[in-house]
């Protein structure tokens, strides 16, 4: 049977590079017409667009994808049977988590500026009292030797800096919560989502309709198992960690909150510890995981049907 076809427009494919990008330009008939090199700049793929105003334009889901995307007019694909359309993540929500990521940064910062001058301290043949690194300047400056505080001097007032750039951010992320995400709210109800995880969850995900499952997020976030299957042979891998690495360490630390000692009761609660009573630092660190991905499937949950959280709804079907 012979389908009935339908004229296409010039059609524009890149294979996006960090630094150049391969593009193709084929005729309405699907034959190549241009084929060459351009840098990955604002410039270069505006004036390739403006070239072939109207032109569809079929690339690949990336960082450069989304500034590309807001140049042309139409997006498109060649040859429909062969490429799934994905559905890049709104401007909102990608400035949303620029906010997220340059706070992830401070605190790394923040961190391994703390772990020097412990180390320098530790190599006197002193130590500084445990503290949380936001409390770190104020409570351990005036502990450090006398010989080390003209050299140290300039990292606490780092620390002290960094220390105070992060409160701004995560006032920033309680403002923006309130007046532009309120459904931050829904994924509050689970203890252990605080306004960090919540907003860079809603952040993540953009739009819930983009799944049509809520397992499915698992999978987007890389917290399901790898597979090696051959024969009978099926050994027990770690997880994928493919997708956003940021988005997956957010809800490992939810996760982690959820079953640890200050924890309440819950289902999720109740499937993590099951999982580690098997003892041993890799049952933990499973358990963790596995949480973090029940985490993952009860936010979508929430966002997409904006229904009240039941901590123990699995353990109350049960008994029922």
């Amino acid at each position: 049977m012979q389908h009935p076809t339908t004229t296409l427009p010039l059609t524009i494919g890149l294979d996006l590079g960090s630094r150049s990008t391969q593009c193709a330009v084929y005729s309405p008939d699907g034959k190549r017409i241009e084929e060459r090199k351009i840098a990955t700049t604002r410039a270069r793929l505006q004036a390739l667009l403006e070239r072939f105003r109207g032109a569809r334009l079929v690339m690949e889901a990336s960082t450069p994808a989304r500034w590309i995307k807001d140049l042309a007019v139409e997006l498109g694909q060649v040859r429909p049977q062969l490429l799934n359309p994905v559905e890049l993540r709104g401007s909102r929500f990608q400035e949303v988590r620029t906010q997220l990521f340059a706070r992830a940064q401070l605190v790394r910062q923040r961190t391994s500026l703390v772990n020097f001058v412990r180390s320098e301290v530790k190599a006197v043949g002193e130590s500084l009292p445990s503290c949380s690194t936001r409390s770190f300047a104020s409570k351990a400056r005036a502990l450090v030797p006398e010989a080390l505080k003209e050299a140290l001097g300039p990292i606490f007032e780092m620390i002290q800096s960094a220390t105070k750039a992060i409160e701004v951010y995560d006032r920033r992320i309680e403002q923006l919560s309130a007046d532009s995400f309120p459904q931050t709210r829904l994924l509050r109800q689970v203890h252990g989502v605080g306004p960090l995880v919540a907003l860079g969850f809603v952040a993540t995900i953009g739009t819930p309709q983009r799944f049509s499952k809520s397992r499915m997020v698992g999978p987007y976030l890389g917290l399901v198992p790898r597979l090696n299957q051959s024969g009978k042979h099926d050994p027990a891998l770690g997880i994928t960690k493919c997708g956003d690495h940021f988005m997956r360490s957010l809800l490992v630390s939810a996760a982690t909150r959820i079953i640890g000692p200050h924890g309440t009761d819950s289902d999720l609660r109740r499937f993590g510890l099951q999982i580690a009573s098997s003892g041993g630092k890799r049952a933990k660190a499973r358990a963790r995981v596995a949480v973090a991905r029940k985490l993952a499937v009860v936010m979508h949950r929430l966002l997409a049907t904006g229904e009240a959280y039941e901590p123990l709804r699995g353990s109350t079907d049960i008994a029922a």
